[in-house]
């Protein structure tokens, strides 16, 4: 993963680079620029079970209500990615489209 300095990082991910995994620490939420993400959770008693997948201004990655401080699912690149990561106050007033706004269930 590479990323260019500043409040706002922009990250570039080769296809399936790992973003986070589950379980980690929430810091920044990110808003896609190009390529894909898929978003999943991680088993112990079997293959991944997909969640969602976002694409060119759509973001994702923001703290779930119930858990704020840790991720409930992991990331990776499905293809090379560029993205935005920032604060989630940031990434609202960037018009991102959420994942509520884009129709996507998790």
């Amino acid at each position: 993963m590479r990323s260019d300095g500043g409040r706002e990082r922009r990250l570039s991910l080769a296809a399936g680079e790992i973003l986070f995994r589950q379980g980690d620490d929430f810091s920044v939420a990110f808003l896609v620029e190009s390529g894909r993400i898929e978003t999943y959770r991680e088993r112990s008693d079997g293959p991944d079970e997909p969640r969602a997948r976002y694409g060119p201004g759509e973001s994702f990655g923001l703290p779930a209500p119930l858990n704020p401080g840790s991720r409930s699912e992991s990331a990776r690149a499905l293809e090379t990615t560029v993205l935005l990561a920032c604060d989630p106050q940031t990434l609202r007033t960037k018009g991102a489209r959420t994942t509520a706004e884009n129709g996507k269930s998790k």
